[in-house]
C-alpha cells in the first residue's frame, strides 16, 4: 500500500552561514483507518527541495511539538523523548538535493497526561476521528556545549511543520469486538498469541501474522540473491498457538508454505486491510523461493504495473534484477 502524505508546509529555512535552504517535512500514513489498540503507522520524511546540500545531526532533531486534533480542541501531546541535546560526538549528515531522511517519531500521550491511572485511554484506544501534526527543530548551536562536537560551517539551524495528517481510530465489531474484550478481560494484548488463538479470523489476528509474513523491507536485489543460493528461508519463529509458548520455528519450505497460507487467508478474510499490497508481494516471492517461479512472477509483474506503489517498485526492482 502507498504511504498517503499532505502537502507539508514549506518556507525558506535560515541556515548559519548558508543561504537559505528550502527543505519540506511531510507526515504520511498508511493506515488512514485502524482499530483501537493497533499501533498507528505514521512517518515523519524530510525532503530538501532546494538547491543547495543542508547538513544537519540526527541527534539534535526535535521532533516537536506534536498537536493531535480531536473536535475543534488541539492538544499538545508529551512525547517519551524530546531528542539527544547536547549529545555528545554529534555526527553530521548530508542531505542533497532531491534526497529525503526519515525521522524517528518518539511514543507519545495525547489524552492520558499526567494520567498514570490504569483506566485512562490514550487516542489509539479510544474511538474517534483525529488529525495529528509533528513539528520538527533543529538548532545545532543552541545545543552545543562543552561535550558536545562543534556543528560544521553551513548547519542547518531552523524548524519546520507538517500539514495535518488524519487518523480514524474505530470501535470494533464482531468477531473483532470479541477479541478485544477477551484480550482486556485477561488483561493480555489482542495480538498476543492467546487471543489470536481464540479469535483467528479478527484483525488483530491479522495484524499479529502480518510482520512475519511481510518482505518489503529487504532489499529485492540480496532477496532474489539468497533465493538463488537457497538461504532466503532461513529458520525464525512465527506465531504458533497451538505450541506450550505460542510460537513455532519454521525454515524452508515450511516457511514459505506458512506465509503464503496466512497471506492468502489474511486477503480472503479482509478486504480491506491496510497491507494487502505486501501480502501479495510475499505471496509471490514466497512461492518464487518454493520453486513455483512463473506463478511468483506472475504475481510481482502485476504488482510492478503499479510501480506508483511502494511494493510496486520493489517488485520491478526485483524483476529488474532477476532480468524477467
Amino acid at each position: 500500500m502507498k504511504w498517503v502524505a499532505v502537502i507539508a508546509m514549506t518556507g525558506a529555512l535560515a541556515a548559519s552561514n548558508t543561504q537559505p535552504q528550502s527543505l519540506v517535512l511531510e507526515l504520511q500514513t498508511r493506515k488512514s483507518e485502524q482499530l483501537v489498540g493497533e499501533p498507528a503507522d505514521l512517518r515523519l520524511v524530510v525532503t530538501n527541495r532546494g538547491a543547495q546540500p543542508v547538513v544537519f545531526s540526527e541527534s539534535l532533531l526535535f521532533v516537536k511539538p506534536i498537536t493531535l486534533t480531536a473536535g475543534d480542541a488541539p492538544i499538545t501531546c508529551s512525547p517519551a523523548s524530546e531528542g539527544l541535546r547536547g549529545a555528545a560526538g554529534a555526527t553530521w549528515i548530508t542531505l542533497k538535493p532531491g534526497e529525503s531522511w526519515n525521522v524517528g517519531i518518539p511514543g507519545f500521550r495525547c489524552l492520558c497526561q499526567g494520567k498514570n491511572e490504569p483506566g485512562c485511554n490514550d487516542w489509539l484506544t479510544t474511538p474517534g476521528t483525529y488529525r495529528i501534526q509533528i513539528g520538527l527543530a533543529h538548532h545545532p548551536n543552541e545545543a552545543a556545549g562543552s561535550h558536545s562536537s562543534a556543528p560544521p560551517a553551513g548547519a542547518w539551524d531552523g524548524q519546520l511543520s507538517s500539514a495535518p495528517v488524519q487518523v480514524r481510530v474505530l470501535a470494533p465489531e464482531g468477531v473483532d469486538a470479541q477479541a478485544w474484550t477477551w484480550a482486556k478481560d485477561h488483561n493480555q494484548s489482542p495480538f498476543s498469541t492467546e487471543c489470536v488463538g481464540q479469535f483467528p479470523s479478527s484483525r488483530y489476528a491479522a495484524m499479529a501474522w502480518y510482520p512475519h509474513i511481510n518482505v518489503d523491507g529487504a532489499d529485492p536485489e540480496k532477496v532474489r540473491s539468497l533465493i538463488g543460493q537457497g538461504r532466503f528461508l532461513a529458520t525464525i519463529p512465527v506465531p504458533d498457538p497451538s505450541s506450550p509458548d505460542g510460537w513455532t520455528s519454521l525454515a524452508g519450505r515450511d516457511l514459505a508454505r506458512w506465509r503464503i497460507e496466512h497471506a492468502e487467508r489474511i486477503l480472503r478474510e479482509h478486504a480491506d486491510f491496510p497491507y494487502a499490497g505486501q501480502l501479495r508481494l510475499a505471496i509471490g516471492v514466497n512461492n518464487i523461493a518454493l520453486g513455483k517461479k512463473d506463478t511468483g512472477k506472475t504475481t510481482l509483474r502485476d504488482l510492478a504495473a503499479h510501480s506508483e506503489t511502494n511494493v510496486g517498485e520493489w517488485a520491478r526492482k526485483y524483476l529488474t534484477v532477476e532480468g524477467s
